[in-house]
């Protein structure tokens, strides 16, 4: 790996931001080398994160809007065939607010068991394909999934405030405040993607165990998932 620089972008140096590759900025585009191992130990002191995200992520949509409160807000969208990730946003509801029972407590067990997969099988795709991108979101949790649409195709990740560029599978320490980002090994070593993918795991847990106690099934999860499976 090598020692760590720090990295000059427009000719001025980043505090708390080290890379060991050079980002190049030919006129008011930044080129992104071949290959990229970056740590952000605190991404709100750089300022150009997002628009490195986008080089990375291959992003074709960066724009500014304004957030809920009137403020300006920046939002970074990623084009995905099932799903968007995004730095902020605000429109939906987010999966811990749906797991507390807002329309669902009405919903057959059939159409939250159907919910239920679809909702992972969308997340398991962002997920991978942010991953695959090299970019590990790190703060993956039910507060930070949206569903613009509850039964419908609109699923965003949101909050990349913790996220990691890394296509290296070397041991890191997860920043983020999320209880999910717990684990301590996979296969002998803390693998970053394999931290939103155990996050992921545990998300998808928790919200089936909430949903069983939402309609007060005498059902156990091992019956449930038997049934997932079924329909």
């Amino acid at each position: 790996m090598g020692r760590l620089r720090c990295m000059m972008l427009g000719g001025r140096q980043l505090k708390g931001f080290c890379t060991t590759h050079f980002f190049e900025r030919v006129g008011d585009e930044i080129k992104a080398p071949d290959k990229i191992v970056v740590k952000f130990p605190n991404m709100r002191a750089h300022p150009d994160y997002l628009e490195i995200v986008k080089v990375v992520m291959g992003v074709r949509e960066l724009f500014y809007g304004t957030d809920i409160d009137g403020s300006l807000a920046r939002f970074l969208v990623c084009d995905l065939d099932k799903g968007c990730v995004v730095s902020d946003y605000t429109e939906g509801l987010s999966l811990t607010e749906i797991m507390r029972g807002h329309d669902m407590r009405n919903r057959e067990v059939c159409e939250i068991v159907d919910f239920c997969k679809d909702l992972v099988v969308r997340a398991l795709w962002i997920v991978t394909e942010m991953n695959a991108q090299g970019v590990i979101h790190r703060d993956f949790k039910p507060d930070n999934l949206i569903c613009k649409n509850l039964f419908g195709d609109d699923l965003v990740l949101i909050d990349l405030d913790f996220m990691a560029l890394s296509h290296s599978k070397r041991s890191w320490n997860c920043d983020g405040t999320s209880k999910y980002q717990s684990l301590g090994v996979i296969e002998g070593q803390n693998f970053a993607a394999g931290r939103d993918m155990y996050a992921l795991a545990m998300t998808c847990l928790e919200m089936l165990e909430s949903f069983l106690r939402l309609r007060c099934c005498r059902m156990t999860m091992r019956s449930f998932l038997h049934i997932s499976w079924q329909i």
